[in-house]
């Protein structure tokens, strides 16, 4: 992908943010809710090509009440997000494993870091929250 299709926009977002929102105009008092999105969010660049799908799973929240908006923000703290956290740099490479030369991530029961993406689904039950990539394992 061109390097341009992560600029202005569609860069990744690299702070967790809790903010007011300017509304310009007016939102009804009456208008209450949340909406939330999930998106690939890489916390650190690496050397290999970008590509959307890649990248830690974030959580954005749109909450709307009293005719007022704030904005949420949390990366998903998936065992691969954990490692590369700690370590202070990506340590996985593009769809497949450890980088060379990267340390080990810390034992987790989950599935192995390079499966525990997150950024494709979001779930809320009234017992939990879940995120998920289509084809693997479900962080809570």
């Amino acid at each position: 992908m061109n390097p341009s299709d992560f600029a202005g926009n569609f860069a990744p977002i690299r702070s967790e943010d809790d903010s007011e929102l300017v509304v310009k105009g007016r939102l009804p008092v009456e208008l209450s809710g949340v909406f939330y999105r999930n998106g690939s969010n890489p916390q650190f660049d690496g050397p290999e090509p970008r590509h959307w799908f890649l990248g830690d799973g974030m959580i954005h929240a749109f909450f709307l009440s009293g005719g007022r908006a704030r904005y949420r923000n949390r990366w998903v703290r998936t065992p691969r997000w954990t490692a590369e956290n700690d370590a202070g740099r990506a340590l996985f490479s593009g769809f497949g494993g450890r980088r060379r030369r990267a340390p080990a991530p810390r034992a987790t029961k989950a599935a192995s870091p390079t499966q525990t993406w997150s950024g494709t689904a979001a779930a809320s039950w009234p017992w939990k929250n879940s995120t998920a990539r289509s084809s693997w394992t479900p962080t809570t």
